[in-house]
């Protein structure tokens, strides 16, 4: 893995939108404003799978679907071989895919509502506490397996220190 530590800028400026964006959901969701709260989670889930990505190489354009890109990575035996991924990081990296494909379903629906025939179906119809609660749940579960990817990395210090940061903030998340 040591090849990787070109990309590791990358992958820690992603992982400080991913925390910067983690943060706002978490006080969205003290506010009570939990569509915005679950917007906040999905995008810092998507930042912390760019992050995984930016680690691996892996050139990406614009996209809310990181997990796509991870689970394609992970099914491509070529790939595998060529990133030297040994077997705890494939495992680690298929739960990072599988919690955040969970989250990245909801797309911009907690922004913008369903627009029905007679109606527009408002965010906050369907995004309620307990929608939020379980999608910070497994935001948190998600940045657990991405921070658990980069342990026993070596990284350069300045993403080491955004990691413990990321870690020190999920466990300030009630349980």
């Amino acid at each position: 893995m040591d090849d990787f530590l070109r990309n590791a800028g990358k992958a820690r400026d992603r992982l400080r939108l991913a925390l910067y964006d983690l943060r706002r959901g978490l006080a969205r969701f003290s506010e009570g404003d939990y569509p915005d709260s679950l917007f906040r989670v999905q995008l810092a889930v998507e930042n912390g799978c760019k992050a995984v990505l930016s680690y691996l190489g892996v050139e990406y354009g614009p996209t809310h679907f990181p997990s796509v890109l991870l689970g394609r990575i992970l099914s491509e035996r070529e790939s595998v071989k060529r990133l030297n991924l040994a077997k705890e990081q494939i495992e680690v990296l298929i739960r990072i895919a599988s919690n955040a494909s969970a989250l990245e379903v909801h797309g911009a629906m907690p922004r913008y509502g369903w627009e029905v025939a007679d109606r527009i179906i408002m965010p906050g119809e369907i995004y309620d506490q307990k929608a939020s609660d379980g999608a910070l749940r497994l935001g948190i579960n998600t940045f657990s397996f991405i921070i658990k990817f980069f342990e026993g990395l070596q990284v350069p210090e300045d993403l080491a220190s955004t990691l413990q940061e990321l870690r020190e903030e999920i466990k300030r998340v009630p349980q």
